[in-house]
C-alpha cells in the first residue's frame, strides 16, 4: 500500500516585470547530472540533491529528474498504525519526499508512506477514511524563519500545516541571500495549490472496500486497474482522494504511469489557475513586447496544449483499451490521454472552470481562441470497462475538434439537439414530420442523460427529413448519425 499527499506550488515571479533575486539554478527541468563529479551534483537548497528517477519519467511530461527533498519535510515517529478493526499494527515507512518544477511556473512537493513488511492489509471505507485522516494529522517537523536569525531551527505542525512552511522554504531556497538581506519578496510569487492524496494498493495481499467508499470509479480490464476519487474534508478543505486498485497480475506499469499523470495533471490544474488568478487580480501585468510578458504567453500557450488536449493518440487508445492494438504496449502519451479523460469524466469541470476564468482576463486573443475552438466531429471510442452502480462508463460519445483532436463529451451535443429541436418543431406540418420532432426531442433528453444509445436509436428513428436541417444548421455530426455513416448501429 502506498499512501502519498502533494502540494502543487506555482511560481510566478518569471512573468513579473520587476526584480524578484530568483536564482536559476538549479536548471530545471533538466538539471545537468555528471556521474564522474558526485560533489557537484546539482541541488535545491535546504531541500536536497537532484537524482534521476530510478523508473524513469514520463514521455509527455518528462519528470525523469527530481529533488530528493529530505531535508525540507521530516516524518515523525511513530512509523506505525493501529488497525481498529482487528487490533493489527501496520509498519509504515517513508517512500518518498521529493519535488519537482518545471522550470516555468509548475512545481509540486510530494511525500509518500508505504506499508513495510508482507503482513495481509484488507482496509473497510471506514478504516480507509480513518487512515487518511491519520496521515493528514500525522506530526511533522519543519524549518523555522526568522529573518534576523538564521539559524536552523525547526518547529512540528501537521501533514496538512505545511503549506505555509512550503512556500518560504520554496521562495528562501530559489531567492539569493544577499536580495533577501534587503527585500521582502510577496507571498504571491510563490503561491501553494490545494492538495490531492493518492492511495495504490499495490498487492494481492492487500485490498480496500472500494464500492463502499462512495466513490466514482471507472476498472481498466486491459490492464487490470480500477481507479476511483471521491473529495474529502479536512479542516475546511476539499481534498480529492484518488484510489487505484490493481487485481492479481495487474500491469505495474500503466498503473504507476496513470499514477504520475494524475498527480502532475492536477499540479498542472492548480498552477493555471493560480496564475490565472494573479493574472486576474492585476498582480501579474502585462506590457507588450516585454520579456516577462512572452514567458507568459510562452506559459499558456504550452500549458493550455498539454491540459487541453484529448490525444492525438485516441484512436490508438480506443484499440488498446479494446485489445484490437498491433502496434504493442500503450505508450506513455497514450496513458495521458488516458488519464485526461478519467479525470474528466470521474471529476469534471476542471477544464471548463479554467476556461471560464480565461474568459474574464484579457489574454491575447490566440490563447482564448486556442481554448475555445471546438468545432466539433463525432467520433465513437470505446473503452472496455464494467458497467455497475460504482462504476462510471467511459463508452459515451466522443466529440472531437477538426482542428486539432480535443475531446468533449456528449454534452457538447446538447446546443446542437436543441436548436435543432426548436427548428424541426417549427416546420413540423405533417403528422410524420411532427413524428420526427417528437424523436428529436427524445435525443436531446436521452444526451441529458449521457445515454449513448439512445441518443443514436432516437436520431436514427427521425429520419432524412430532420437530417436534412440539421446540414441547413451546420450539424453535420447529427446528420451523419442521422445517415448512418457513423457505424453507430
Amino acid at each position: 500500500m502506498l499512501l502519498s499527499i502533494q502540494f502543487p506550488l506555482a511560481d510566478v515571479r518569471r512573468f513579473l516585470q520587476t526584480t524578484t533575486g530568483r536564482i536559476e539554478r538549479p536548471e530545471w527541468p533538466s538539471p545537468l547530472i555528471r556521474p564522474e563529479f558526485p560533489e557537484n551534483a546539482p541541488f535545491v537548497r535546504g531541500f536536497g540533491e537532484i537524482q534521476q528517477r530510478v523508473l524513469g519519467g514520463l514521455t509527455f511530461w518528462g519528470e525523469d529528474l527530481i529533488c530528493n527533498a529530505a531535508n525540507v519535510i521530516k516524518w515523525l515517529k511513530p512509523n506505525s498504525y493501529p488497525l481498529s478493526s482487528n487490533g493489527f499494527v501496520l509498519p509504515l515507512e517513508i517512500a518518498f519526499r521529493r519535488f519537482f518544477f518545471d522550470g516555468t511556473a509548475v512545481g509540486k512537493y510530494e511525500l509518500g508512506i508505504a506499508s513495510a513488511g508482507r503482513a495481509s492489509l484488507h482496509f473497510s471505507a471506514a478504516e480507509t477514511l480513518n487512515f487518511v485522516h491519520w496521515f493528514l494529522d500525522h506530526s511533522v517537523s519543519v524549518p523555522v524563519f526568522e529573518k534576523a536569525n538564521r539559524e536552523n531551527r525547526r518547529t512540528t505542525t501537521s501533514l496538512l500545516g505545511i503549506p505555509h512552511i512550503l512556500r518560504q522554504s520554496y521562495l528562501l531556497a530559489t531567492t539569493r541571500s544577499s536580495w533577501i538581506a534587503t527585500h521582502q519578496p510577496s507571498k504571491w510569487w510563490a503561491m501553494v495549490g490545494s492538495p490531492l492524496l493518492f492511495m495504490q494498493v499495490q498487492s494481492p495481499r492487500e485490498s480496500i472496500a472500494l464500492s463502499s467508499l462512495q466513490a466514482r470509479a471507472v476498472t481498466l480490464d486491459e490492464w487490470g486497474v480500477t481507479l476511483a476519487c471521491r473529495l474529502l474534508t479536512a479542516r475546511g478543505l476539499s481534498i480529492p482522494f484518488w484510489v487505484l486498485r490493481g487485481d492479481f497480475g495487474y500491469d505495474k506499469t500503466v498503473a504507476r504511469q496513470l499514477r504520475l499523470c494524475i498527480l502532475r495533471l492536477h499540479a498542472e490544474h492548480e498552477c493555471l489557475r493560480l496564475t490565472l488568478k494573479s493574472l486576474h487580480s492585476g498582480e501579474i501585468k502585462v506590457a507588450r513586447g516585454s520579456f516577462p510578458s512572452e514567458q507568459l504567453q510562452l506559459y499558456l500557450n504550452e500549458t493550455t496544449r498539454k491540459l487541453f488536449r484529448a490525444g492525438s493518440t485516441l484512436d490508438r487508445l480506443a484499440r488498446v483499451l479494446t485489445g484490437n492494438d498491433n502496434e504493442g504496449k500503450s505508450h506513455d502519451a497514450d496513458i495521458t490521454t488516458l488519464a485526461q479523460s478519467i479525470l474528466e469524466r470521474i471529476w469534471p469541470g476542471q477544464i471548463a472552470s479554467l476556461e471560464a476564468m480565461m474568459k474574464q482576463i484579457e489574454v491575447r486573443r490566440n490563447i482564448a481562441r486556442k481554448i475555445q475552438n471546438y468545432n466539433i466531429e463525432v467520433n465513437m471510442s470505446k473503452y472496455d470497462i464494467h458497467d455497475n452502480q460504482n462504476v462510471t462508463v467511459i463508452d459515451t460519445l466522443t466529440l472531437i475538434s477538426k482542428d486539432d483532436g480535443k475531446q468533449e463529451t456528449v454534452d457538447q451535443l446538447l446546443g446542437k439537439l436543441s436548436r435543432l429541436e426548436a427548428e424541426v418543431a417549427r416546420r413540423a406540418t405533417t403528422p410524420e414530420q411532427q413524428e420526427a420532432a417528437k424523436h428529436v426531442a427524445e435525443a436531446k433528453s436521452e444526451a441529458e442523460k449521457g445515454n449513448r444509445s439512445g441518443v443514436i436509436a432516437k436520431l436514427k428513428s427521425a429520419g432524412m427529413w430532420v437530417g436534412e436541417i440539421a446540414k441547413e444548421l451546420g450539424s453535420s455530426v447529427i446528420a451523419k448519425i442521422i445517415e448512418g455513416q457513423l457505424g453507430l448501429g
